[in-house]
């Protein structure tokens, strides 16, 4: 009888340990929500700045139930991206001076391989002796890069986002073609941010030139797409 009862204890203990070792939840974790650099700004704040480069601060609020941090940089001048690891709030990393550049965070956990990508904010980064900053590369809203519309009537609408740290005046020059690696002048010093283009059928290519009022320019680069009609 009393060897029962000491079995009982043991397996009751037993029990309780299990009880108390299991792990809370392992939630996803949250959106970070960016800070600085502010979004389409001129950014003014790097320090060991040279005549090529500066160093720029990112921050962004701590995203809940998130260990670790990847963010993301991209230069809209040469679409290259780079991938910085964080564990804290803040990043330094050093850029190319008078350069528009595009940043996102990226949430993540150690016990949860779901992840959460912030916005995507845009900073042109300042270099000496610049007045002006050229406008953004323009954002396409539609169509997307590689993908397949259908025309209406033999139509599509493009449609795009611009934007300028300077807040100047914005035109827009849209090329377009049949021919990989070309593009010719469709509407030149457009100052909406749609059009409406008669687009035969198969492979197309365009890009948008952004002009700012002092004469500044960006360029999206030749895009590819395929109307359906």
């Amino acid at each position: 009888m009393k060897y029962l009862y000491l079995l009982t204890i043991t397996l009751l203990l037993a029990s309780c340990g299990k009880s108390n070792n299991k792990s809370e939840p392992a939630f996803p974790p949250e959106v970070a929500v960016l800070l600085s650099p502010l979004n389409n700004e001129a950014c003014l704040s790097g320090t060991n700045v040279t005549a090529t480069s500066s160093t720029i601060t990112f921050s962004w609020k701590p995203s809940k139930y998130a260990d670790s941090y990847m963010v993301s940089i991209k230069n809209l001048l040469t679409n290259a991206t780079t991938t910085h690891v964080a564990t804290s709030t803040t990043l330094q990393v050093s850029l190319t001076n008078n350069t528009p550049y595009s940043w996102s965070v990226t949430s993540k956990s150690s016990r949860n391989p779901e992840i959460q990508i912030s916005e995507t904010w845009k900073f042109h980064n300042a270099g000496p002796g610049i007045v002006n900053y050229a406008p953004f590369p323009a954002e396409v809203i539609f169509p997307l890069p590689n993908s397949t519309v259908t025309a209406t009537n033999g139509k599509i609408e493009f449609k795009w986002k611009g934007a300028d740290a300077d807040n100047d005046v914005l035109q827009y020059d849209i090329y377009t073609s049949s021919m990989a690696g070309t593009v010719f002048l469709l509407k030149a010093g457009h100052n909406s941010t749609s059009l409406i283009s008669e687009e035969p059928s198969g492979k197309r290519y365009w890009k948008i030139v952004t002009r700012d009022s002092h004469g500044n320019t960006s360029d999206t680069g030749i895009m590819e797409f395929t109307v359906s009609n």
